[in-house]
């Protein structure tokens, strides 16, 4: 790949980025539906290239298109994925290592913290071992988000 090594002046034909990220994901053993979900992030940025007239992925029109959905669309779990699909393509760009996601829970809105509060209660008072109530916050937080995206903003 002929890319630069500073992050301010590097550039790269997207495709040719993306295929070295599905290629690593893949060397890496990331599951299909991981792979999926970047290449759906993959796409709102091409989609977002090509309405601003830009040939060449750089980290300033991945940064730029983070700002653009953070300002034209809800937050949430996809969000996090277009931020995390700009890194790891950054991240190939200057010829950084990817490292592995941290799993850093996804804020929950406060109008939904009473409720998952009552819910990681119960899991614990039922018994539910340390793992089990985190996997179950994991996937509460992830729930509240994805009806964030879809419009609901009450249950």
């Amino acid at each position: 790949m002929e890319t630069g090594q500073s992050k301010n002046n590097s550039c790269c034909n997207l495709r040719k980025l993306s295929e070295q990220l599905y290629d690593f994901m893949r060397d890496n053993h990331y599951s299909e539906g991981t792979i999926k979900l970047h290449k759906s992030a993959i796409a709102g940025l091409q989609n977002y290239m090509e309405a601003n007239n830009c040939d060449l992925y750089t980290s300033e029109i991945g940064d730029n298109y983070i700002k653009y959905r953070g300002a034209h669309f809800s937050g949430g779990s996809y969000q996090s994925n277009v931020v995390r699909t700009i890194y790891c393509l950054d991240c190939i760009l200057t010829g950084d290592e990817i490292s592995k996601q941290k799993v850093s829970p996804l804020p929950v809105p406060e109008h939904f913290q009473p409720i998952l509060d009552s819910f990681l209660s119960n899991a614990k008072e039922s018994g539910n071992s340390i793992r089990t109530v985190e996997r179950k916050e994991y996937y509460a937080r992830r729930f509240f988000n994805n009806l964030l995206d879809l419009g609901c903003n009450s249950i």
